[in-house]
């Protein structure tokens, strides 16, 4: 039997609302479309998002609302862009398979000039 199953890639997003602040991740197709282009797909009204904190806008006391799922509907959105401050899974992967092994780096000890006989560890 085939799958039905439409392969999609997660992209860290922050969305602001007219009231609410959205981090989490988008679920794009995976076509080779840019997010803009994924995300004004006339088919659907709602994005789907994963892993969400919602903050209220203009609230100093901070409070978070944390979800698995939001169906977030799209006309309610005013900015839309990749969070960059979460790298993806795909980015950690590449970068996990591009990266050359690291020195270790052995951490070196010098005397506190304060508390004779105690060391203090340096890189």
């Amino acid at each position: 039997m085939t799958s039905l199953k439409i392969k999609k890639r997660l992209v860290p997003v922050v969305i602001y609302t007219a009231t609410h602040r959205i981090e989490g991740f988008y679920h794009a197709y995976d076509n080779g479309h840019r997010l803009l282009d994924d995300l004004n797909e006339q088919e659907r009204d709602f994005i789907p998002l994963t892993e969400v904190r919602i903050t209220k806008l203009g609230h100093i006391d901070g409070d978070v609302v944390v979800a698995k799922f939001l169906a977030l509907n799209r006309q309610t959105i005013t900015l839309f862009f990749p969070n960059p401050k979460v790298v993806s899974q795909e980015e950690q992967d590449e970068r996990s398979r591009s990266a050359e092994p690291s020195p270790k780096v052995r951490p070196r000890f010098v005397e506190s000039a304060i508390v004779p006989g105690l060391l203090l560890g340096t890189t």
